[in-house]
């Protein structure tokens, strides 16, 4: 009899945490986000969370990690940067944390720029078209993966180019020493 009574009382808790944690309006906000389900994310957020200000703050805490998490994987080149642009914007309907979802965006707008920049640079170095290649490797930006080879390229090809203006110099100056002379 203590054993039913014992196993009808886990049973009863059990069955309370999870109507709890179904009913939790954060947790299924969370996941309506986590599925990128923005109009059922939107409709948790006006039915269950506006109004009470601290789950207003947890809930842009939730879109400020998915938003951090965003960038992460565009950084890390597992989504492409329409994938991410568009994931902000879905995010942003919901309408909290719309100045970090704006930071993000531009950020992500600058590595976009960056990664141009470097692959532009590579191009003109392999044309040997050494100041455009210089002037794109600046381009690049230190949270890029090739921020720190742009560096080195800079440097390097820096002082090839010095030498190439030296000798153009001395190659002018000796060809209108013989035009003049």
């Amino acid at each position: 009899s203590t054993l039913i009574i014992g196993g009808v009382l886990i049973l009863v808790l059990l069955l309370f945490f999870f109507i709890k944690v179904t009913n939790d309006p954060l947790k299924k906000f969370s996941n309506q986000v986590g599925k990128n389900d923005m109009s059922g994310a939107i409709q948790v957020y006006s039915d269950k969370i506006k109004g009470g200000k601290q789950r207003e703050r947890e809930a842009g805490e939730i879109i400020l990690y998915n938003l951090q998490e965003i960038k992460g994987l565009y950084t890390d080149e597992k989504i492409e940067y329409d994938e991410a642009i568009e994931k902000i914007n879905e995010v942003k309907k919901i309408g909290i944390q719309t100045t970090v979802s704006t930071t993000v965006v531009t950020y992500i707008n600058k590595l976009k720029e960056s990664r141009i920049a470097y692959e532009k640079a590579e191009e003109y170095l392999k044309g040997n078209y050494l100041s455009d290649a210089l002037d794109n490797y600046k381009k690049v930006i230190k949270e890029d993966k090739n921020y720190q080879v742009a560096q080195t390229k800079i440097i390097e090809n820096r002082e090839v180019k010095s030498r190439l203006t030296d000798n153009k110099d001395v190659e002018v100056f000796i060809f209108l020493w013989f035009v003049v002379s």
